[in-house]
């Protein structure tokens, strides 16, 4: 079997063209369309990231994190004593 990509590439051209002209001759539709899909996505997404992560329960941390200013001198000290 044998494929002809000449007459491929002739055909999709073809097509391309009248779907692209299609869309020339009603291209306030086509912008009046692409507007209200993205403001479908924007919405969506705007709920996605905003309402929904409120509403979900944000779990607190098991163990508290707590700050030692010992270990942290004693850090630097060895710090110091590597630099030198």
């Amino acid at each position: 079997m044998k494929l002809d990509f000449l007459k491929i590439l002739r055909a999709l051209g073809s097509w391309s063209q009248k779907f692209l002209w299609f869309l020339g001759l009603r291209a306030f539709y086509v912008i009046l369309i692409l507007i209200f899909i993205d403001l479908i996505l924007g919405i969506a997404v705007f709920y996605k990231y905003i309402f929904w992560a409120e509403n979900q329960k944000s779990n607190p941390p098991e163990k508290i994190i707590k700050f030692d200013e010992k270990t942290y001198q004693k850090v630097l000290k060895q710090l110091k004593s590597k630099n030198q």
